[in-house]
Formats: structure tokens, C-alpha cells, sequence
């Protein structure tokens, strides 16, 4: 593999044989805007990527809320009323609004019958 100080382009325009060509001077500038572009789009797409990486962090911590909530409400109805309707679970699980669930966990606490539960959806 060359090394940096055997290639033409340093040789060319090393501190020790300064560019005096306009050609050389031409294709020092090129190479190094091509290098400065090239670390400018690493930064940006490392930008994008850490963006999409905190979007994923707070769409998980939600979607753990959520299930939180919804596990909430059903041991809340099987403490109660020892059994949870396959429906009513489907309909708790398809839920995915956490003021909703909430609501549903304070109506579930305060209900005495799962028919109750039921209305209050």
C-alpha cells in the first residue's frame, strides 16, 4: 500500500516542494474539497443517524408505557373480577392512547361489574 508521503499528490504539493503549477494547485484544491465534502456527508448522515436513534429511544419508551398501562388494566380487572372476557382484552391490547388507558384504569377501579367496564370504553 503507498503511503501518504510516496504519493504523487504529496510530492507534488508537500510543505518542502510548495505548488507552484496553477495545474498542480488545481488538482491539490480538487482532492482536498473532495475530502472535505466527503467528512461533511459522514457528519451529516451521523446527524441523521443519531436523529433516528433518539426517534426510535422515545417511540419504545412510549410503546413501554402503553403496554404497562394496558398489563395495568387487565390485572386490575382479573384482581376484581377474576376473569377477563377474550374481547374485552382484545379491545384493552388494541388501545394505544395513554390518557384512554388511564381513564380505563381509574373506570376499571371504580366499576362493580365488567359490564360496567364495558361502557365505560
Amino acid at each position: 500500500m503507498l503511503k501518504l508521503e510516496e504519493s504523487y499528490l504529496y510530492k507534488l504539493c508537500s510543505r518542502n516542494t510548495p505548488c507552484h503549477h496553477k495545474k498542480q494547485q488545481e488538482v491539490f484544491f480538487y482532492v482536498r474539497k473532495e475530502y472535505i465534502d466527503r467528512l461533511k456527508e459522514v457528519v451529516r448522515m451521523t446527524r441523521i443517524g443519531a436523529a433516528l436513534i433518539e426517534e426510535g429511544r422515545i417511540e419504545g419508551r412510549i410503546e413501554g408505557r402503553i403496554r404497562k398501562a394496558q398489563e395495568s388494566i387487565l390485572d386490575a380487572i382479573k384482581a376484581k373480577f377474576e376473569t377477563i372476557p377474550d374481547e374485552l382484552k382484545d379491545k384493552i391490547t388494541s388501545i394505544n392512547d395513554e390518557k384512554k388507558l388511564d381513564t380505563l384504569l381509574i373506570a376499571v377501579i371504580k366499576s362493580n361489574s365488567i359490564d360496567e367496564v364495558y361502557k365505560k370504553m
